[in-house]
């Protein structure tokens, strides 16, 4: 007998994952309820001393599969039909804020022994439990216990990449962004005569330092808030972390313990995480690419400088 919880800690839950768990609970279910309908059916139709006879494999089935839906309205509703509960949350997914699913069937095997299976599911925006109590020696439970166990444990994890090099990121997309800015500045400001008559009599190390400080100050000042806004929702809570005599303020950090030790559920105000992530990716690889050229523009434009100098 399974009676345990699966860890779901440092994970991401996407919906699809979530559809595949309900798909395959539903399906479980509809075929139990199939059998001992059937069995039900056939009792019914014998006379009374060959029902006293008969040995009945789902004697006194009771199963549930019901949802109850809480919204960021505070509104709630429970569902006891799962064609119901996939319309509301395929249609009110980004107003959801918990789902708690009840998943149960029990019944007297043809031994008259108590089968009792259930599987409980508590989904929030950052933790998704899940309570299991089954017999090991009903196969289809195992099954769709291990499935369940196996697809949360090859779902992706919540501190990824984005979030372990979340430092690296910001500056190559900013530092990027603000390079082209600085380097085309720095440029038109070389072509004027009074700056091209400093830089070509001695201080020709100043256009590549000028360069490299306007790429960072512009790129975060122009271009940190279009990806920031990306991070908004997957980011780490920020926790106190003492107080600075020297500025008299109050400092805090990151609260990565809890970041890693709480799950990632794509619902309500996280419908958009999975997406951000990848648009966060797809900007670094896009972007950061750009840094060696501009490097190599940087040092082309000095190297000029520097042999318009030396020939004169």
């Amino acid at each position: 007998m399974y009676n345990e919880s699966i860890n779901t800690n440092n994970k991401i839950i996407s919906t699809d994952l979530i559809l595949n768990i309900f798909g395959r609970m539903n399906e479980l279910i509809k075929s139990y309820t199939s059998k001992a309908n059937k069995e039900e059916q056939t009792y019914n139709s014998l006379s009374f001393e060959n029902q006293l006879n008969m040995k009945r494999e789902f004697s006194n089935f009771i199963s549930d599969f019901s949802f109850t839906v809480d919204f960021y309205d505070s509104t709630n509703i429970t569902i006891n039909d799962y064609e119901s509960f996939m319309g509301i949350f395929n249609s009110r997914l980004h107003e959801i804020r918990s789902i708690i699913s009840n998943f149960s069937i029990s019944y007297f095997d043809v031994n008259n022994k108590s089968c009792s299976n259930s599987i409980n599911l508590m989904i929030f925006e950052n933790s998704f439990d899940i309570r299991v109590a089954i017999d090991t020696s009903n196969s289809e439970m195992s099954d769709l216990f291990n499935f369940i166990k196996s697809s949360i444990y090859e779902a992706p994890e919540k501190y990824d990449f984005v979030m372990k090099n979340k430092s690296k990121i910001l500056f190559s997309y900013t530092f990027s962004l603000g390079s082209i800015v600085a380097i085309i500045l720095s440029t038109i400001l070389v072509c004027m005569p009074p700056v091209f008559a400093v830089l070509t009599n001695g201080y020709w190390m100043l256009f590549p330092v000028s360069c490299l400080i306007l790429g960072y100050f512009l790129g975060s000042l122009l271009f940190s808030g279009s990806i920031s806004n990306l991070y908004k929702n997957i980011d780490m809570e920020k926790i106190y972390d003492g107080y600075d005599p020297n500025t008299y303020e109050s400092r805090y950090k990151a609260d990565k313990h809890s970041y890693i030790n709480s799950s990632e559920v794509i619902i309500g105000k996280n419908i958009d995480n999975l997406v951000n992530r990848n648009k966060i990716k797809d900007l670094y690889y896009d972007k950061k690419k750009y840094i060696k050229f501009e490097l190599i523009a940087i040092a082309v434009i000095t190297l000029i400088l520097l042999l318009i100098q030396v020939i004169r």
